[in-house]
């Protein structure tokens, strides 16, 4: 009989340093899930950003070409009317006047 209560006493410590070295590990492993979550988390933050400054050059440039795209246009529509009133000139006035 004292051998049988040893001997589930025994057991019984046995099981409770099993379910402590568990408990142990679940915490060593919860720690890491959570070192983990944090780095993501963080990885995640830093994507975003990336994405939020590429995006806010992507329409930096895409305003710069259109404001480039509007100066030239500006300048074509100039050239265009100069030569018009110079082809006007010449028409009424004539070629022969040597004029420039």
């Amino acid at each position: 009989n004292d051998i049988n209560h040893f001997a589930i006493q025994f057991d019984s410590t046995r099981m409770c340093n099993s379910i402590a070295a568990i408990r142990k590990s679940m915490k060593s492993e919860r720690a890491a899930v959570s070192t983990s979550l944090g780095q993501l988390a963080a990885s995640h933050a830093e994507l975003l950003e990336s994405i939020g400054n590429r995006e806010h050059e992507m329409w930096r440039v895409k305003d710069m070409h259109q404001q480039r795209l509007e100066d030239l246009e500006r300048d074509f529509n100039e050239q265009l009317q100069n030569l018009n009133a110079q082809l006007q000139y010449q028409t009424q006035y004539g070629a022969s006047s040597g004029g420039g």
